[in-house]
């Protein structure tokens, strides 16, 4: 009798944990179009390099699952010494979403973003994408914008994301 109640425990406990940590989900091409650049603190206004910005918001993307991410920036910082105006920040990538009743299965994985500098631009983006992803629990310096936040600062986000 022990066994077969410790065999129906196993079984059930298995079960309720996958319910847990697996999520139906399907992939989608999801479009990105913002200006970047605002701050909550001092005066509200950073200019940022656009090849940076790029390389920066593609990295961050691509750690938290995203994938054939596409992004293209103008404006921005002109290191030349032109006309700066705040960056623009568009193009497409692909994402777990959630969507009921789907055979595909994503699974819940823990995300930690550190760096020793961007905070400011790192709370931005995630901003930015926060609804095109299945998220969660998303913690830490630099999970959002706040004027302890700057674009110099370092950044440590912790994360759950379905991929």
């Amino acid at each position: 009798m022990r066994i077969v109640v410790f065999l129906l425990t196993l079984f059930v406990s298995q079960f309720g944990l996958a319910a847990l940590y697996d999520v139906p989900v399907s992939t989608v091409t999801q479009d990105v179009n913002a200006t970047m650049g605002f701050n909550p603190g001092f005066n509200g206004k950073i200019y940022y390099e656009c090849r940076s910005l790029e390389r920066k918001a593609t990295d961050l993307l691509e750690q938290i699952g995203a994938t054939n991410v596409d992004l293209r920036c103008t404006g921005g910082f002109d290191p030349i010494g032109g006309f700066t105006t705040y960056a623009r920040l568009s193009g497409t990538f692909n994402s777990k979403v959630q969507v009921d009743g789907s055979e595909e299965v994503g699974r819940w994985v823990s995300v930690k973003l550190r760096d020793r500098s961007n905070c400011a631009l790192v709370a931005e983006l995630l901003k930015v994408v926060k609804d095109k992803f299945v998220l969660r629990n998303v913690k830490g310096k630099g999970s959002h914008q706040s004027s302890a936040c700057k674009s110099d600062d370092s950044y440590n986000v912790t994360l759950e994301v379905v991929q």
